[in-house]
């Protein structure tokens, strides 16, 4: 559920900050979108990957064991969210255009992940 809040809200967020990005940059508008959608399909083949050779394994029901797999074993997806995070933060402070687009297509790279990481 959360990896699904992410994905979406982050897809809005990029359409909620085109406009006043383009008007700072005076850039073409498409080209912010396809660094995010290019970030999600990059990241969805290699944290699908990822998940598979590292990241799956079964849900164990005693306490101890159910955290050290929410945090140790299943490092593929938090290491999607520190990704998000991270890097979401550093697009605040993009200083152009050409900045703004590749730190939200590595945003989106950390983004693509959650949904395949989780499943």
């Amino acid at each position: 559920m959360l990896s699904a809040v992410t994905d979406l809200s982050l897809q809005s967020l990029v359409q909620l900050i085109l406009v006043p990005v383009l008007n700072e940059f005076h850039f073409n508008g498409p080209l912010l979108s396809l660094a995010f959608n290019v970030g999600l399909f990059v990241g969805a083949v290699f944290w699908g990957f990822a998940c598979d050779i590292w990241g799956r394994r079964y849900v164990p029901t005693h306490l101890v064991t159910l955290f050290l797999f929410n945090v140790i074993l299943r490092w593929p997806f938090n290491m999607t969210f520190f990704i998000a995070g991270v890097i979401g933060l550093a697009a605040g402070g993009a200083p152009n255009f050409v900045g703004l687009s590749s730190l939200m297509a590595v945003l989106a790279f950390g983004v693509g992940g959650p949904l395949f990481t989780s499943l």
